[in-house]
């Protein structure tokens, strides 16, 4: 398990383009949690605490919330290499409004935000990787809003099929239409016209 945990460390390490000592990658490793999960496993339900900053090493992940008529609503749809939690609930430390699900089997890894921090308050290593994964989660969000606001539904798609090409070609049509806010009919023709 040891050597599985240091090989998906050093795969997080390089997508944050960082470099640690191997006494900073033990002390990383120990606020660490790997899980591997099954489809439609719930990471998050609706009013828990969110404790956690995740990365997905493998899988595909979709966060949602109900709308008024209870009908699923897409806030994001994450892929293997990312970083994702709910970060108005991690944040505020209030409780989730979302809920956080699986939609393949996936790897994922959690570092415990409390842990985390307690090790942030002595150790400067620490605090540049909360900062280095807080700046990818924002990134990703940033480009979630470039990709919904773009002015027409055709411009939507083909920004999400350029940006988010494995999501695109791995998540039910449901889904991808309720991320970019649409009917999945619209989709369906949207995509026939490509």
């Amino acid at each position: 398990m040891i050597d599985y945990q240091r090989d998906i460390l050093s795969e997080i390490l390089r997508k944050l383009k960082l470099t640690f000592k191997a006494d900073v990658m033990k002390e990383i490793m120990a606020v660490m949690e790997i899980a591997k999960v099954r489809y439609r496993t719930i990471i998050l339900k609706k009013e828990d605490a969110c404790n956690h900053l995740f990365f997905l090493q493998k899988g595909l992940i979709r966060v949602y919330k109900f709308d008024e008529e209870g009908k699923q609503d897409i806030k994001d749809l994450i892929c293997e290499g990312e970083f994702f939690t709910d970060e108005e609930a991690l944040l505020s430390h209030k409780s989730s409004g979302c809920v956080i699900e699986t939609i393949e089997p996936s790897v994922i890894c959690a570092f415990r935000y409390d842990k985390l921090s307690a090790l942030m308050q002595t150790s400067t290593d620490m605090c540049h990787l909360y900062n280095m994964l807080l700046q990818q989660i924002l990134q990703r969000k940033l480009m979630q809003i470039d990709i919904l606001s773009a002015k027409t539904v055709a411009e939507r798609y083909n920004k999400m099929a350029r940006e988010k090409s494995e999501i695109i070609r791995r998540t039910p049509m449901k889904n991808i239409a309720s991320y970019l806010k649409i009917r999945q009919e619209t989709l369906s023709r949207i995509r026939s016209q490509q």
